[in-house]
């Protein structure tokens, strides 16, 4: 929401001052050692700065109890900070690069060899409805009763017997309502994780299985999604399209007319009732309650949660400055990683790079690895990326931001 870059602003310059304060005392390694903790810190200074009444907005059931006082941010801001520690002279093996970060602002390291084959490293992972620890962080804190927002649908709304969503269920690793799309994400990574497993071990016969059990449950989740609502509505839309072109050349064509209606028709009825069967539930992630100023609803499930106000979509499950996801799940503990230097693959060029989710949806890892390390400059990355932006997705482009460093 475009109240959340006061968040962002107020965080950016927050930090740095933080940082470059540390970095004065000496006590840097002492700051990025207390990153975790630091998040609520700042999220608690951001309430300050911008709230007068900071009383709870909803009660455990989701209720708006007060209104705001001089509210000035409505959302919140992602972050990701990168240190890169050189270690003492005499302890160069103790040479690290840090990432901390709520949200799904991404990190990544490049590393080029001598013969130019680029390795990426994950320096974050997002948090959203398709990172598991945070779906299990979720889940935890919803068992203790506490209202929490949900991952995927209530199975108080409709029966859900699909077998894509039991498979995980029988063995106990998620509750049986998992939507299909995380059970589906998950699913891809444990078959990724068992074929590393199996090239090390090729003779394994409980890997092979494990393989062979993963592959079953992606290829039901892609049979499943073939008889889907959703796979019903897109392909009517499709067929409008394609019949609506036809008319664009024949304007005068009285009888294409009645087809791109009668097309049309039939796209608005698979879609209402997709949009109207847990499928659709089962995929939004989490589902925030209202953007009304007398304050917040809980976080609601389902296509038609909005008694609130206007229904929106929350897609990170940390962040900072939104006080009111805040208290149904949302968290401002920055999660943090670490790279040994001496541990990373022999290379000619080190690179850090993070960007916003603008950046990372328009490319794949491999495409954006290459284009950084191309040698081009920081402004022809930055129309680079903006034409691309613009040309994926039109006026509905994402904000672009990034920062490079080699190391």
């Amino acid at each position: 929401m475009e109240k959340g870059k006061l968040a962002a602003d107020f965080c950016a310059i927050t930090m740095e001052a933080d940082i470059n304060a540390a970095i004065e005392a000496g006590g840097l390694r002492e700051f990025v050692a207390n990153l975790p903790t630091y998040g609520p810190a700042l999220h608690e200074r951001l309430r300050q700065r911008f709230f007068m009444d900071a009383d709870i907005f909803a009660d455990e059931n989701g209720v708006p109890k007060s209104s705001y006082t001089r509210e000035l941010v409505r959302g919140g801001t992602t972050s990701t900070v990168v240190f890169h520690l050189e270690g003492d002279d005499d302890k160069k093996q103790d040479e690290k690069v840090v990432f901390g970060w709520v949200g799904d602002s991404g990190g990544k390291i490049f590393l080029e060899s001598e013969d130019g084959k680029i390795t990426i490293l994950d320096g974050t992972e997002d948090h959203g409805g398709s990172n598991r620890a945070e779906y299990a962080r979720l889940e935890a804190r919803r068992q203790t009763g506490a209202f929490t927002g949900q991952l995927c649908y209530d199975t108080s709304r409709a029966d859900h017997d699909s077998q894509y969503v039991r498979m995980y269920a029988e063995d106990g690793s998620l509750p049986f309502y998992t939507p299909a799309a995380i059970v589906a994400t998950f699913a891809r990574e444990d078959h990724g994780t068992a074929l590393a497993a199996l090239a090390k071990d090729p003779e394994n016969e409980a890997l092979k299985a494990s393989a062979q059990t993963c592959l079953e449950r992606i290829t039901a989740t892609q049979e499943a999604f073939l008889s889907s609502p959703q796979k019903v509505a897109y392909d009517k839309l499709v067929a409008y399209h394609a019949k609506n072109g036809e008319l664009q050349k024949n304007p005068a064509n009285l009888e294409l007319k009645a087809q791109v209606e009668a097309r049309l028709a039939e796209w608005r009825k698979a879609n209402l009732a997709y949009t109207s069967s847990p499928e659709y539930a089962a995929q939004s992630r989490i589902n925030k309650g209202t953007t009304k100023d007398d304050g917040y609803g809980g976080y609601l499930v389902g296509p038609d949660s909005n008694k609130y106000g206007k229904q929106v979509r929350l897609a990170v499950t940390r962040s900072f400055g939104d006080f009111a996801g805040h208290q149904v799940g949302v968290s401002a503990e920055m999660e943090v990683k670490e790279f040994l230097v001496k541990d990373l693959p022999t290379a000619r060029r080190r690179m850090v790079f993070v960007a916003s989710d603008g950046v990372h949806d328009c490319y794949t890892d491999e495409d954006l690895a290459k284009l950084v390390m191309s040698g081009k400059s920081n402004a022809e990355l930055l129309t680079e990326f903006v034409e691309k932006s613009r040309k994926l997705f039109g006026n509905q482009a994402d904000d672009i931001s990034f920062v490079l460093k080699e190391f």
